[in-house]
């Protein structure tokens, strides 16, 4: 499985990692001339849900439907709050609850 799988345009960018998430990098291409704030959520595995431990998550998908789908989301939020730029990155494969899943 590929590393990370995206469509990078001009207003959105979206990707799907095997391993970490570039957040450095996804907030250099949110900056610009024009944007007047950068909101971000950074999802995490938390270690259980109620009494049940998390002892890992597994995500999977079909990349091509899942960047489609990704795409079409970032489009629908630019569209509805005139948003300069979006990034959506989501994580793929195993993850402890250790490490953070964003």
């Amino acid at each position: 499985m590929d590393n990370l799988v995206e469509d990078k345009g001009n207003i959105i960018w979206v990707a799907l990692f095997d391993t970490g998430l570039l957040e450095s990098e996804a907030l250099a291409y949110l900056r610009g001339p024009g944007t007047g704030g950068i909101c971000t959520f950074s999802g995490t595995t938390r270690n259980k849900t109620g009494e049940k431990i998390t002892e890992r998550l597994e995500y999977d998908c079909y990349k091509p439907m899942a960047l489609k789908t990704m795409k079409a989301i970032a489009d629908k939020a630019s569209k509805k709050w005139s948003l300069n730029r979006v990034v959506l990155f989501h994580r793929s494969e195993e993850h402890t609850s250790e490490l953070q899943s964003h």
